[in-house]
Formats: C-alpha cells, sequence, structure tokens
C-alpha cells in the first residue's frame, strides 16, 4: 500500500466524511497539521479561499458596469455564494473579459474551469480561476448562464406555466406534445390545466406535474416527472419502510465473510454510544472504503421504483426548462415542448445512462454513519483515488 494510502487509513476517523474534504476549512487544517507532524515541516496546502471568492465575486456584482448592465446576480446561498448568475450575457468569452478589467488583471492571471475539475471538482457549472488580484492570491468564481435559483422546483412551477399560458387557466384545452431530439413524442390531448403535484412519493406516486381536463382538476390525462438536464437522484434509501437494502447490506458487511465490504465503528469519541460506522474492503481490512456502487438491484429493476403507481402512469421527462423550448400552433390549438429525455418504460431505461444504480457513501452525520441513495448511472461515478468499489447486488445480498 502506498505511503498516502496508508496515512488516510490511519487518520480517516477524523474526519466527518471519512476523508478530507477540501471544500472544508476544518478538514484542510488539519490535514495540514497531520502532513507538518509526519513530514516534520510546516505543510500549508494551495486553495482558493472561499471566503475572498465570495468577496470578490460581490464586488464585481457591485462595481462592474458589465454586471449592471447585463443584470448579473450573485447567488445568496452559502455553498454557491461566489456564484453569478448571468442569464442575460451567456458569453463566456465576454464574462471572462469583464472579470480581467474590473479586478485589473491579465489574461495570464485568469482560468476556466471545467465543471467537476479543479475548484469546481463538486460544481455542475464552470467558472474561472483568478491569480493575483487584491483580494486573495487565489479565488475562484463560478458561472451560471440559466435563470438564477432555477432548481427542481423551479423548473417545474416554468414546465407548469408554460403550459397554462396557452390554456388560459383552462378555459381553451390545448393538445400538449413532448418531443426530443430523436423526434421520439408522447401526446397528450384535451389539457386545460396543469398543475404541481409533487410530494407523495412515500406511496410510490412518483409524479411532479399532472395535466387535467378539467378546470377542477378530477381528470388526469397525464402524469409526468420532470428531471433537470445533468444530476439527479432516482429515490432515497434511508427509510427502511421502502426498502429493506439498506438493513441487508449493513447485516452483510457485519456478518457475511463473503461480502467484499466490512464494517467497523468509527473509533471517533463523538461518536461513542452512537453506530457510526465506516467501510473497509473485507480482503484488506485496514483499507477504507468510502463509496460502494452496486448494480442489478431488484428494487432498480421494478417499474414502479421509476414510474411510479399513479394513474395514468407517469412518464420521465428531462429538461432544464427555458421559454423557448415551448413552441404553440395557433391553429391546432397544438403546444409542442422540446425536451432532452423521454422515458415511458424500463425498456427505455435499462442500459441508458439514467439507468438506476445503488451508491452508499460515507456521511457520519447519517444512521449508521453512512447514506443509501439511487442515482442514474452516469452519476455514480467512483473516486479517482481508489477508496470506491462497485458490487453486484445479486452476487452478495440473497432475497
Amino acid at each position: 500500500m502506498k505511503l498516502f494510502d496508508k496515512f488516510f487509513t490511519k487518520f480517516a476517523y477524523k474526519f466527518d466524511k471519512g476523508y478530507p474534504d477540501m471544500d472544508n476549512p476544518k478538514d484542510i487544517l488539519l490535514l495540514e497539521s497531520l502532513l507538518s507532524d509526519l513530514l516534520d515541516e510546516k505543510f500549508i496546502f494551495e486553495v482558493v479561499d472561499t471566503k475572498k471568492s465570495i468577496e470578490a465575486a460581490q464586488d464585481f456584482v457591485s462595481n462592474s458596469k458589465f454586471a449592471k448592465d447585463n443584470e448579473i446576480k450573485k447567488f445568496k446561498t452559502g455553498k454557491y455564494a461566489n456564484r453569478l448568475s448571468s442569464s442575460k450575457e451567456k458569453d463566456l468569452d465576454k464574462i471572462k473579459d469583464a472579470l480581467i478589467d474590473h479586478f485589473g488583471i491579465t489574461d495570464n492571471d485568469i482560468d476556466y474551469v471545467e465543471a467537476g475539475t479543479g475548484p469546481a471538482a463538486k460544481d455542475s457549472l464552470p467558472g474561472f480561476k483568478l491569480t493575483n488580484t487584491e483580494f486573495a492570491d487565489e479565488i475562484y468564481i463560478s458561472i451560471s448562464t440559466s435563470k438564477k435559483g432555477i432548481g427542481g422546483k423551479l423548473n417545474e412551477e416554468r414546465f407548469i406555466k408554460g403550459i397554462n399560458n396557452y390554456t388560459e387557466g383552462g378555459a381553451r384545452p390545448i393538445t400538449v406534445i413532448l418531443k426530443d431530439p430523436e423526434g421520439d413524442i408522447v401526446t397528450f390531448k384535451n389539457v386545460a390545466i396543469a398543475d404541481d403535484v409533487a410530494g407523495s412519493t412515500q406511496d410510490k406516486l412518483k409524479a411532479d406535474v399532472a395535466l387535467f381536463s378539467d378546470e377542477e382538476k378530477r381528470n388526469r390525462v397525464g402524469n409526468i416527472s420532470l428531471k433537470m438536464d445533468g444530476g439527479f437522484r432516482w429515490a432515497s434509501l434511508n427509510n427502511d419502510k421502502e426498502t429493506s437494502f439498506r438493513l441487508k447490506f449493513i447485516d452483510a458487511a457485519l456478518n457475511n465473510p463473503d461480502f467484499p465490504i466490512t464494517l467497523k465503528q468509527n473509533p471517533d469519541p463523538k461518536f461513542e454510544g452512537k453506530t457510526r460506522y465506516e467501510m473497509f474492503r473485507e480482503e484488506r481490512p485496514d483499507e477504507r472504503v468510502t463509496l460502494v456502487v452496486v448494480n442489478d438491484a431488484p428494487y432498480a429493476q421494478d417499474p414502479e421504483n421509476i414510474f411510479g403507481k399513479d394513474n395514468p402512469r407517469t412518464i420521465v421527462v428531462g429538461k432544464t426548462i427555458e421559454e423557448s423550448d415551448f413552441k404553440f400552433n395557433e391553429s391546432t390549438d397544438t403546444l409542442v415542448i422540446d425536451v432532452s429525455h423521454i422515458y415511458t418504460s424500463m425498456e427505455d431505461i435499462d442500459g441508458s445512462p439514467y439507468e438506476m444504480v445503488f451508491v452508499v457513501a460515507q456521511h457520519s452525520g447519517n444512521p449508521y454513519g453512512l447514506d443509501f441513495r439511487a442515482y442514474p448511472r452516469f452519476m455514480a461515478k467512483l473516486p479517482k483515488k481508489g477508496t470506491g468499489i462497485e458490487i453486484n447486488y445479486n452476487d452478495v445480498i440473497k432475497d
């Protein structure tokens, strides 16, 4: 085992997530201290200054003529407080030039950072890393060119509003057609009202939006589960009433010697008297595991866990909704909505990037110290540093 593998295995219990979170200043300070002791010299990470990045983003929004002319705003949420929302000006080259001009730096002092890399390693959006600014030696500003705050709920609201604008509040029933880039379509006739019906997933009602043929909303003609482009989760598996997977996984890891994962109680004193496990490889019990991807789970093969029990049956639609996606034909009262993906059956899901897989991750704040979720396959990526493992449900957990 390499030196740093041994190092992280030895000290993993000191970090809440089982590994150093480089977005957490406490973890960075702890890691610097541990490495300084190991190397017998002062060790300091060169990392982006998050606090100064937030201050710089705010300064740009408040004092840049370009930002004011283009109505650029700064996100207020702590996690994204260094993110700019530029829904009017979407040209990243122009935004880059404006940052150079505002902060008085050169083209050599700014680098474009792709989403999922470097300072944007945990971000779904790109941005710019700036050096030699008056705020800090290195700052990072994330850029969103979609409308600020367009999360899942606002995406649903935009979809609903886009339909109801043409039905005139129910007075003018229309035909709604969803169309993907391959030309596949789903048609809903006589749609008078679209409404938000999300929130009943505990009963396997998966629809976010319902389409009704009457203003009183008594007759549903369609149910839609709307997913934004990019990342999302299919389901949380932390509810033992929904699925027994969590309990079966823990039982196998504790009692089955053939299971590739074993569990040990987190030694951190703050968890004394609490059941908080850390995952290790069974064949190499000193080697930590921070993420497990589980393939072929029976739960993932059950159509109800994706399409639900709604009547009529829910279809899954992928799209981050924009106004330009709606095209209405006045002469036929037909609204065509451009979407990225349409899934109506398991045959559409199986083998696609949206195929459901289970993911088990370390999370010391959760019961058992573990987090159990179902994600699309394209999001279930093993850590590059080798602390992840991929297993098969049917090989290790017997129903």
